[in-house]
């Protein structure tokens, strides 16, 4: 069968705003409810992925996409993020329930997810968002991971595990760091902005981005050159 997974993001997006998070509720959006593998489960079904008898978890989903066609490109080092790329925080064993995550990448940069986390535009309960992968990785204390993608949407050149200086280099051209004169710190990434809410984030993002420039501006004026990531 075809596969097409932006058929699937498509129908993730309509439940930005509408939907909310629980790990004990359907995990399908049936009852308004979802969490972070049964969202990624109801988008790669709805483009064309075979279902399960059941919605698997972010330790059953390694060996489900396996079985579709899905090859495992990357495990906990940098890769180069593809639309349609599936990611998955925490190691293997110890990731069930709250102890893992997962997502679906919708650009180079971005991945649709169903969080907990009030952030992102969400209410208290959580639900569906569209945010900057590597700033929530960070968020989260920079979990192990591991990134799937269909054979179906691979590229000709070799995806697999990009180097990680090449990789950091090429992010590091469009992504800096802005203090504000008000005393708030933001990351730019290809013109867009996010707040980074603590101390200790920024840190996790420098570390991360060792070459990265912070520069010195005013909030409003950073809030007319850049657009805020939503």
């Amino acid at each position: 069968m075809t596969l097409n997974i932006e058929n699937g993001i498509s129908a993730l997006k309509q439940q930005i705003g509408r939907a909310t998070y629980s790990m004990y509720g359907s995990r399908n959006f049936s009852d308004g409810t979802c969490d972070c593998s049964g969202a990624v489960y109801y988008g790669l079904t709805n483009g064309g992925v075979k279902p399960l008898g059941y919605i698997p978890s972010t330790e059953t989903m390694h060996q489900w996409l396996l079985d579709n066609n899905y090859k495992l490109i990357a495990e906990n080092l940098e890769w180069k993020m593809q639309a349609q790329d599936v990611i998955i925080w925490g190691r293997k064993g110890e990731s069930a329930g709250a102890g893992g995550h997962t997502g679906i990448a919708v650009d180079g940069q971005n991945w649709i997810e169903c969080t907990a986390w009030s952030g992102g535009g969400n209410g208290a309960e959580g639900g569906v968002i569209i945010s900057n992968h590597d700033s929530r990785w960070a968020m989260n204390g920079c979990p192990y991971f591991y990134v799937y993608r269909s054979q179906q949407n691979s590229s000709t050149s070799d995806p697999t595990q990009t180097n990680s200086n090449n990789k950091e280099s090429e992010e590091e051209e469009i992504m800096f760091f802005v203090e504000t004169v008000e005393g708030k710190v933001y990351q730019i990434i290809n013109g867009m902005y996010s707040y980074i809410p603590t101390p200790a984030l920024y840190k996790n993002l420098k570390a991360t981005f060792p070459n990265a420039k912070a520069i010195k501006m005013y909030e409003e004026e950073m809030t007319k050159m850049y657009r805020k990531n939503v």
